[in-house]
């Protein structure tokens, strides 16, 4: 302890010389201050950016093409030429596929045929009768065996405009895009009415609420849910779903009123590939 408060003694005696040496103007000391330009100072990088300015930078814009690019596909019988629906490139009618290009699937098509032409076509017959319209078709079957195909031609068969999306393209990376993607695309099929919506993969878009931990996927089965059996209705308008894994899907989207209607794609039987090949080759000089 003796050594602790001799050392202190020491160190206020050299302070006090100090003081006395610096009143005198023996001690000269150098002050030096390092300072940036205004030029140095990155206009970008780790300094954040504050208001509006960092808005828009980030943002999607309205012009946005990953935001506002819906292809509405009109009927045959209309115009070949663009409407103010579409913001992109119609498939010439030669280049669609028909019923004529399905094979095997006789009773599927049936079927469907049944569930989506009187809505679309004939909705005062439903209204006479007292009858709801189907909102919603799922089709269910493994990978190949023509979901995809049978929903286009099934458009182009009964003259309606169709409208095709992928379940993963409906993603984006910032908060709400999704989900206005989604109401984007019904709008466009609310005004283009009669009109069929094919998503395509929907197992990736509306998956179990309960078996996921992102947010984004729980927003995006609430909205789709709203937009099918909402406040607001949507008339002229059919949604069409693909998947291979009905399993996975939400179970609010099975429920009335929303994909209610489910029909079975299976593989084909021996008269079914005997179709199939005969519709593959029927281009081929075989003879």
């Amino acid at each position: 302890m003796n050594d602790f408060f001799k050392g202190f003694e020491q160190l206020l005696e050299l302070a006090k010389t100090l003081e006395e040496k610096a009143e005198k103007g023996e001690l000269k000391t150098d002050i030096r201050i390092n300072s940036r330009t205004m030029s140095n100072i990155p206009r970008q990088g780790n300094i954040p950016d504050i208001g509006v300015s960092r808005m828009g930078n980030n943002a999607p814009s309205q012009s946005d093409p990953a935001v506002e690019e819906v292809i509405v596909t009109p009927p045959p019988s209309s115009s070949p030429e663009p409407t103010a629906e579409s913001t992109a490139e119609v498939p010439h009618p030669e280049d669609r596929p028909t019923l004529k290009d399905v094979g095997g699937l006789s009773a599927v098509l049936q079927e469907l045929r049944e569930l989506v032409e009187i809505p679309l076509k004939r909705p005062d017959v439903l209204a006479k009768l007292g009858l709801e319209p189907t909102r919603g078709v799922l089709l269910v079957g493994p990978p190949g065996t023509g979901k995809t195909l049978t929903a286009r031609s099934l458009a182009d068969e009964l003259g309606v405009n169709y409208i095709a999306i992928v379940g993963p393209e409906v993603m984006g990376k910032y908060y709400g895009e999704a989900e206005a993607r989604l109401r984007t695309i019904f709008e466009k099929a609310k005004k283009a009415a009669p009109c069929l919506v094919f998503i395509d993969e929907i197992d990736s878009l509306a998956p179990d609420r309960s078996k996921v931990e992102g947010e984004v996927e729980k927003r995006l089965v609430a909205t789709l849910l709203g937009l099918m059996d909402g406040f607001a209705a949507t008339k002229g308008v059919i949604v069409l779903a693909a998947t291979n894994r009905p399993d996975h899907l939400d179970p609010a989207l099975r429920r009335p009123g929303r994909f209610d209607r489910e029909v079975q794609f299976r593989v084909p039987d021996r008269q079914g590939r005997l179709e199939i090949l005969q519709i593959q080759t029927r281009t081929m000089p075989l003879d």
